[in-house]
């Protein structure tokens, strides 16, 4: 189970929306038709999922989620991927004067669920390793 609070949830909603597009170009250029679209799916799905409860529960602090192996790798590869061009991004702002913290404040939180994804990805592994012996 993964615990994110009220503004992680925001956070990740929001960046999971704005790179939609980007990520199904990136899906369809490194994927086979089948596979990419079974990763968009896992992706929309995801995502759907996060806006829906934000919606639903608007004010609650903390929300728990249990998401699927493929979930977790899909959130997993894209924070992987999006932070270090957040990052990057962020060099840039600082050498032009402009708004570093609130992209640190974004680069920290992301980095905070990333940290979150993966204590539940070692989870799983450790559940799989026990079911194997």
């Amino acid at each position: 189970m993964v615990y994110l609070e009220n503004n992680e949830l925001l956070m990740i909603t929001l960046h999971l929306e704005i790179m939609k597009k980007e990520v199904r170009n990136a899906f369809k250029r490194n994927y086979k038709r089948k596979e990419s679209k079974e990763l968009m799916k896992v992706y929309n799905c995801v995502r759907d999922d996060l806006k829906e409860v934000l919606e639903e529960e608007p004010n609650k602090v903390t929300f728990a989620f249990t998401f699927s192996k493929d979930q977790i790798n899909m959130l997993h590869n894209f924070l992987h991927m999006y932070i270090p061009m957040l990052e990057q991004g962020s060099q840039e702002e600082n050498s032009m004067n402009s708004a570093p913290e609130e992209t640190q404040t974004v680069i920290n939180t992301l980095k905070n669920i990333q940290r979150k994804i993966e204590l539940q990805i070692e989870q799983l592994q450790g559940d799989e390793t026990e079911v194997t012996q």
